[in-house]
Formats: C-alpha cells, structure tokens, sequence
C-alpha cells in the first residue's frame, strides 16, 4: 500500500469527482449572480439617484465627476460584499472540515484532514471579479451619464 496509489485512487473516486463538480457549478452559479446583483445596482442606483444627480449637475457637477462619485459607491459596496464573501468561505471551509474530519471508520482520519486552498485561483477569480466590476460600473455610468445632460435619458434630448 503505497502513499501515491491511495491519493491517485481518492482522487479518481466518483463520490470526490462529483463533489467537486458540485462545488465548481455552485461556486460559477454564485460569481454569475454576484455579477447580476451588481449589474442590478448600478443601474438601479442610476434610476433611484436620477433626481440628486440633476440637482448637482445643476450646481455645476460635471457628468465625468458624477461618474466617479457612482463607480466609488459601486465600488465600496463590491469591496465589503467581496470581503464579507472571503470571511464567510473561509469560516465554511474551517467549519466543513471540522465536520467531515472523521472517516469512514469512525475514527479521526490520519494525517488529519485540513483545508487546501488554491491560492492562483481565488487571485484570478479576484481579478476576474474585480475586471468585471469595473467593466460593469463603466458601461453602466457611461450609459447613464452619456448624455450632455446628467440623470437624463439620451431619448430625451
């Protein structure tokens, strides 16, 4: 019984295989919805702001400085949702451990269980999430900030 075969055969088990994939589709299915819930709020913010971005457009706010105020609150509500996401995937990662940790036998599995993170793919999911982000708040001010008139619609001109 040798080290290698035993991982080589864990890892080629349908139940992990599955489980993984599992996780892969929720963990896809949650960036997909976070992506929405911040496509949703920056246009929402545009629409529910309309009336106070027309009143400081009219004490002289510039359409370009109007932008930046909605892409730093777009940006400060991703930040806190992003570190809220990390603390919380971090405390289920400690917690799934600590309740998975016992083998099939009963017994505590040896070497203990523990947690492994790859460190490359939360970065590029990260920066994949960040690149959307700013992608998103871009379109979604340019849009509403594109006319010559801030808080108007450019149908309107």
């Amino acid at each position: 019984d040798s080290r290698v075969e035993r991982e080589r055969a864990l890892r080629e088990e349908p139940l992990a295989r599955g489980a993984l994939a599992m996780l892969a589709v929720a963990a896809a299915a949650a960036f997909a919805l976070a992506a929405l819930a911040l496509i949703l709020a920056a246009v929402a913010e545009g629409r529910d702001e309309r009336a106070e971005l027309v009143d400081l457009e009219s004490q002289g706010a510039a359409p370009a400085m109007l932008r930046r105020v909605v892409a730093l609150r777009q940006f400060v509500a991703t930040a806190v949702g992003t570190l809220g996401g990390i603390v919380t995937g971090a405390a289920l990662a400690t917690i799934v451990v600590a309740l998975v940790s016992v083998s099939a036998s009963g017994d505590v599995p040896v070497p203990p269980l523990d947690a492994d993170v790859d460190s490359t793919a939360v970065a590029l999911v990260v920066a994949a999430a960040v690149a959307l982000g700013v992608l998103v708040v871009a379109v979604a001010t340019r849009r509403a900030f594109g006319a010559r008139e801030a808080g108007r619609p450019q149908e309107l001109e």
